[in-house]
């Protein structure tokens, strides 16, 4: 889309080659005074469009290595400024904060994000337009250093013009959103340009840069071998490399032999007892990151967690102007299980043959539309293969209304069912609407009873879904109300209905920047599988989040009570599920985050834990000891519980240990160990792992 009216450019001024500045959050170089300072700034929350009431100041320049940015905040008057010592990317949303989306493409369609704290932790990640979402998995080589003072604080960032993913032919303007968040008795956000309180975009609306001179032709290579020693059952070592080779401003090639997948953090539990489909789990391996948002589309057909073990891989990222390219091959030497979908339950299918991949995926952009197209292959030798083919738009028809579809053909051959060769498709489809009072918004999804993703993550097809949501909002003071009623319904391809429900809910965020829901869903019907009856039943929910204070900075609970459908014994019964996530600081130094989650159902309303016919239980405790901005000490504490009448219990616990330095631009050693414990047996994982990264420029 076109920037608005108002977003005026930013001016950055070309820092003097022989002189760099000095990154130490200060700010006090001479030729600092002489870059113009942009102090234009609006609120977003919790009235949006109006002045900003305090001052924020950001200054911009560069030369041929690196951006330079320069930022003052100064503080309200009031309580003073909420901040922690944080580990990479876990800045906590009550923290004061500074953060840019940096559009170096100029196409308003994908950022680069930056972000960092008053004690100078640091997030970064990507940030994609289409679904207003940001990826915290990807990092950047950049400096940041920041100081505070009594009236506020000052931070300076150098990014190396290498991190940033400008196009070969750039004509566009780069694009820079800055937004400050504070929490005191309020949550307050500001912007450099006057947001909506729910936008429907936000590069489209971000000021552009005008910078001097042109720009440098960035290239590097860097080379990242690593080395790991680990003991289960015996002791075993392995080492593999990466590469990372930046040919020009647009062409990126990444490499890997022998990669190490194995994560250092641990995959959160998720109650399970009670669902008849796969759960996902975030990517966070750093191969599979450039480029990643070139592969998100609304009908997951890449999920590159699918691909377990490969012994090498290969991808070629490119980026122009008016359109971004990344392929993806490799092999997968591991056993893998192949997710079957279905219409009321998926299964898996476990292939014991090496695998070859094959992903690739084409956007092309322009003023208010974009136009891609994605392609898989996975074959399996002679036991069988999948390919997908499918085409996504989406189009801002005006800055109120946006229209996003997606088509995806399948072609699967089986050599272990029958009939071995299946064709199948999906579609998907969502209007939106957001403009002043009331917004709406219209999904319809069909996918058919052969529709496989095999290097994807679709755990149900053979059904068609509608969706509809309408709401009003409405500003009361500092506190924001917003109505909404959603009407969905679920059927099979006959259109026999699998599930319909209707839910009027509301949201008030207002102080503390505390958001409280609460939804009634009181007429449900649903079945279990094909030859069921369909069952109704009656819901209620309720969700309170906010931030406390300096020492407890997050809390959220969600209860969700009344009736639930037991898909084991496919009927209706009494039962609750709730979750709890909270955030403490203690002392600046120490970062400890828990969360537990219960389902439970009953023969009767209230009925006690010890007579109730399922408990599922899953907690997680993180804590975690930032020594200083590379050395870290983390534990983790994970539970699983089932027990349901009928049936032996099962019970899971994990402990694990690590001790991780991290220097972003050279070293990393992570030394740890992983206790596991069931019923049947003890696991013990003891590992060390170093990685280096070695630059050729």
């Amino acid at each position: 889309m076109q920037p608005a009216l108002f977003a005026l450019a930013l001016q950055v001024l070309r820092w003097p080659v022989d002189a760099p500045p000095q990154v130490d959050g200060r700010l006090d170089e001479a030729f600092w005074h002489k870059v113009p300072e942009s102090t234009e700034f609006y609120q977003v929350l919790p009235q949006a469009e109006l002045p900003a009431p305090f001052l924020t100041s950001v200054r911009l320049a560069r030369d041929d290595h690196s951006l330079y940015i320069g930022a003052v905040m100064e503080d309200p008057p009031g309580a003073a400024r909420q901040s922690n010592v944080s580990r990479r990317d876990h800045i906590a949303a009550s923290d004061d904060s500074l953060t840019l989306i940096l559009d170096p493409e100029g196409t308003r369609v994908f950022g680069q994000v930056f972000q960092v704290n008053p004690d100078c932790s640091i997030n970064d990640g990507l940030y994609k337009e289409a679904t207003l979402s940001t990826d915290l998995s990807v990092d950047y080589f950049h400096t940041v250093a920041c100081e505070q003072t009594e009236t506020g604080w000052s931070v300076e960032w150098q990014i190396p013009l290498q991190e940033l993913r400008f196009a070969q032919d750039q004509a566009q303007p780069w694009n820079l959103l800055v937004q400050r968040n504070l929490v005191r008795d309020q949550r307050r956000m500001v912007a450099n340009a006057p947001l909506p309180r729910d936008p429907l975009c936000l590069l489209c609306l971000a000021p552009a840069l005008e910078s001097s001179g042109p720009l440098p032709e960035p290239s590097f290579l860097r080379i990242t071998p690593y080395a790991m020693a680990r003991r289960t059952d015996k002791v075993r070592i392995s080492n593999g490399l990466d590469l990372k080779y930046r040919v020009n401003a647009a062409s990126i090639l990444d490499a890997t032999v022998n990669p190490d997948f194995s994560q250092v953090t641990l995959d959160e539990p998720q109650l399970s007892a009670n669902t008849r489909f796969a759960v996902s789990y975030p990517e966070n391996r750093p191969f599979f990151l450039e480029g990643a948002d070139i592969l998100e589309t609304p009908l997951k057909v890449v999920a590159t967690r699918s691909i377990i073990q490969p012994s090498w891989g290969l991808k070629y990222t490119q980026r122009s102007t008016d359109n971004d390219t990344m392929i993806l091959i490799g092999d997968d030497r591991s056993a893998n299980r192949i997710l079957l979908p279905g219409a009321y339950r998926s299964r898996f299918q476990l292939i014991h043959a090496r695998q070859k991949f094959l992903i690739g995926s084409s956007q092309w952009k322009a003023e208010d539309w974009q136009l891609g197209l994605t392609w898989t292959s996975r074959s399996y030798e002679e036991l069988g293969s999948n390919q997908t083919l499918g085409l996504t738009a989406m189009h801002y028809l005006s800055r109120e209304n946006s229209l996003r579809w997606q088509s995806i053909l399948s072609q699967s051959h089986d050599a272990w069912d029958s009939p071995r060769e299946k064709s199948g498709n999906a579609h998907f489809l969502m209007f939106q609407h957001k403009g002043g009072t009331w917004h709406s918004s219209l999904e319809l999804k069909s996918f058919s009873d052969a529709f496989r993703s095999d290097l994807g993550f679709n755990p149900r097809n053979a059904y068609r879904l509608g969706i509809l949501t309408n709401s009003w909002h409405q500003d009361w003071d500092e506190t924001h109300i917003a109505w909404y009623v959603r009407a969905s319904r679920k059927t099979e391809l006959s259109p026999r209905p699998i599930q319909d429900q209707t839910a009027p809910g509301v949201t008030i965020t207002g102080l503390w920047g505390a958001e409280l829901s609460w939804e009634t869903r009181p007429d449900t019907w649903e079945r279990t599988h094909a030859d069921g009856p369909l069952h109704r039943y009656q819901q209620h929910y309720l969700s309170l989040g906010f931030y406390p204070g300096s020492l407890l900075t997050w809390l959220q609970c969600d209860l969700t009570w009344g009736e639930r459908l037991d898909v084991t014994d496919d009927r209706v019964r009494p039962g609750r599920v709730e979750n709890c996530t909270a955030r403490l600081a203690l002392g600046k130094k120490v970062e400890w985050n828990a969360s537990v989650s219960q389902e439970r159902l009953n023969e009767e309303h209230w009925q006690d834990s010890e007579h109730s016919v399922l408990v599922n239980r899953a907690l997680r405790h993180l804590v975690v000891v930032p020594l200083n901005s590379h050395l870290a000490l983390r534990y983790i504490r994970q539970e699983e519980k089932a027990r349901r009448i009928g049936l032996s219990p099962s019970h899971t616990e994990t402990d694990s240990w690590n001790v991780s330095y991290e220097d972003h631009e050279s070293l990393t050693i992570h030394v740890g160990a992983t206790i596991s414990r069931n019923s049947r047996e003890t696991l013990r994982d003891y590992y060390l792992k170093l990685s280096t990264s070695l630059p050729w420029n």
